[in-house]
């Protein structure tokens, strides 16, 4: 899993998903949408179109939802840091990073 660095990571095709999902209307109502928001990206998505008004452009929410994202791995890695006895900050972001933990995946390899 790389890590988020854009806000066009959360496409437009993601939001118009979680719209559906939240039971906000969207532009365009697809049967059956092709495309599907990943799971790890929703919470995210959802907070932004949550914090923000009902108007909000795709860029607002894009950009809303990678600040969410960082403000999450922020706060993963300080909760991590200094719990191993280790200065090493990149073996901390390593561990705090690990999809079991970051997601709390059961199995990393079903997704």
């Amino acid at each position: 899993m790389r890590e988020i660095k854009s806000p066009a990571t959360f496409k437009s095709c993601y939001i118009a998903d979680v719209k559906e999902e939240m039971g906000i209307p969207v532009k365009k109502k697809v049967m059956k949408r092709k495309i599907h928001a990943p799971d790890h990206i929703k919470p995210f998505i959802r907070q932004a179109l949550e914090n923000l008004p009902p108007n909000a452009t795709i860029k607002q929410i894009q950009e809303e939802a990678l600040k969410l994202y960082q403000e999450h791995v922020s706060g993963k890695i300080q909760e991590y840091f200094g719990a191993f006895r280790t200065d090493d900050a990149s073996l901390v972001r390593s561990i705090a990073e690990d999809k079991v933990i970051f997601y709390g995946i059961e199995d990393p390899e079903s997704n």
